[in-house]
């Protein structure tokens, strides 16, 4: 319960930094604190309250280890990538809890996977959303969710 309370407070923190969108998306030309708060600005309030619902819904997932992986796949990836338009929100952090889902919901909600890979899929190609950082993200995740049960699994094992 606690995550919730603090999923919600940072949801209740990103609505306030809407009107500074401009100077937090990041693309070629701009500065660097750009890439590492990015993820924490929305273009508008649809586009925040739709971030803000699928936060909601991945929100039980939230561990610290999981959270800081998440930001720093999505600080690095700012590096090495631009797309020709700027790139705002944290959707790419969803992407991340949703690759991180997958394998689960592969094994025991065969349709809710396929709604989640079809969603991602038709967000990928609307416009003026940058595609690529969701599925390299959502690619992330799901690399993330193998590798945390495999060290699970090790660690299980050795006692």
């Amino acid at each position: 319960m606690r995550t919730l309370y603090i999923t919600l407070l940072i949801i209740l923190l990103m609505a306030f930094i809407i009107p500074l969108h401009a100077s937090l998306a990041v693309s070629p030309s701009s500065p660097l604190y750009t890439h590492f708060v990015y993820m924490f600005g929305h273009a508008n309030f649809i586009h925040f309250g739709i971030n803000g619902w699928c936060i909601l819904m991945v929100h039980h997932q939230f561990r610290f280890h999981r959270l800081l992986a998440s930001w720093l796949a999505s600080v690095a990836l700012s590096f090495l990538y631009y797309p020709s338009l700027p790139v705002l929100g944290a959707s790419v952090i969803i992407s991340f809890f949703m690759g991180f889902t997958a394998p689960w919901l592969y094994r025991r909600k065969r349709l809710a996977f396929c709604q989640m890979l079809l969603l991602l899929v038709i967000g990928c190609l609307l416009p003026h959303i940058a595609g690529i950082y969701h599925l390299i993200l959502f690619a992330l995740g799901f690399i993330y969710a193998k590798a945390e049960s495999f060290i699970h699994r090790a660690n299980t094992l050795k006692i």
